[in-house]
């Protein structure tokens, strides 16, 4: 294992494989950018990995399409400057369904998480045309989602 990158109080290190490249992780690794984390759910592989700069971003981005046609970048994040690695978090929304993603938006744009509270369960269930029994149960399924990629 090689150091190649610092992030706070975490190191990356490259792995090298004896073997040809096989995936993108192992890719990753050859180009310089150590990822941070993976995983692979229903077919799909997401990969969080840390470039040095725009310009090894960019060149990554053009090397990854090449040699793995079928990749598709959903989102770019760039660290703020002095930022500790506990300070920035990926937190995957493809976990809550449809409902439940209208659910929460629903209740934070009704102001159901502002202190005092704009809005109650009943009254957001009766905008959404649900039980408020029901709304409970979608807003604490997505909010279980989202604190499990938060914490």
């Amino acid at each position: 294992m090689i150091p190649i990158f610092s992030h706070g109080s975490s190191d990356r290190y490259r792995l090298t494989h004896d073997d040809g490249v096989s995936c993108p992780c192992e890719y990753l690794g050859q180009l310089g950018c150590p990822v941070a984390r993976y995983v692979a759910q229903d077919g799909t592989l997401t990969i969080v990995f840390h470039a040095a700069d725009y310009d090894q971003l960019h060149e990554v981005i053009d090397e990854l399409r090449d040699q793995f046609p079928d990749v598709d970048i959903k989102r770019f994040v760039q660290s703020p400057a002095g930022e500790r690695s506990q300070d920035s978090v990926f937190v995957d929304r493809s976990k809550l369904t449809h409902r439940q993603s209208e659910i929460l938006e629903t209740a934070y744009e009704k102001g159901y998480f502002d202190r005092p509270r704009r809005s109650n369960a009943t009254e957001i269930a009766a905008e959404l045309d649900i039980n408020p029994s029901t709304f409970r149960e979608h807003l604490a399924a997505a909010e279980s989602k989202i604190l499990e990629d938060l914490l």
